[in-house]
């Protein structure tokens, strides 16, 4: 594992031939001129963890907790997905130890093992995702999850429940924070792998 208090103007991070990497860091600022490669393609055995600390360092353009690219290349690749992201069906109660979604999460490309990511639905939330494992799939867009939700989500009606399994289109996992809890770190700038 690659450990570091923060990760600024890094000329080149990479990996390639490791079937496990991690970075660990305050935050990632790819700047100009620089790199971060975390190729994970291949037969599906590979893994990677992004994880951002909150160890009070700060990017003076990012902030703390942070992965972004100024004119630097960020090129993070996993397993292909057809889609990584979808929207509730229906309401989800806390406790609920299933969801179900408006997209069919077989077709998106989506497994057993994969880490998904239920954003808050409430209006000026505090951070209240959820982050699960599926645990399986049911018939309708059903995904049963390895532990009940902590907090209730609204459906798709009110265009504010997104669940993100894209984690492995890019990477496994970008786990934020002590507990491994997706809240308050910032992805930026990454679009089609390249930021």
């Amino acid at each position: 594992m690659r450990r570091a208090r923060s990760c600024c103007a890094a000329r080149y991070w990479g990996q390639p031939a490791a079937s496990e990497q991690w970075l660990c860091a305050g935050y990632v600022a790819v700047e100009a001129g620089g790199a971060l490669n975390m190729s994970l393609a291949g037969d599906g055995t590979r893994r990677g963890v992004i994880f951002l600390k909150d160890n009070g360092r700060a990017s003076p353009v990012f902030g703390a907790r942070a992965l972004g690219g100024l004119n630097g290349v960020i090129d993070i690749r996993g397993r292909p997905l057809r889609r990584t992201w979808s929207l509730l069906a229906r309401p989800a109660d806390s406790a609920a130890a299933s969801i179900t979604l408006l997209h069919d999460p077989l077709a998106m490309g989506w497994a057993v093992g994969d880490r998904i990511a239920l954003a808050p639905t409430t209006a000026g939330s505090s951070g209240e995702a959820d982050a699960r494992r599926i645990a399986g799939f049911g018939a309708g867009n059903t995904v049963t999850l390895d532990a009940p939700l902590s907090h209730a989500r609204s459906d798709a009606r009110q265009r504010r429940a997104a669940i993100g399994g894209g984690g492995h289109r890019t990477v496994n996992e970008l786990a934020c924070g002590e507990s491994g809890i997706v809240h308050g770190a910032k992805c930026i700038a990454v679009l089609n792998g390249v930021a």
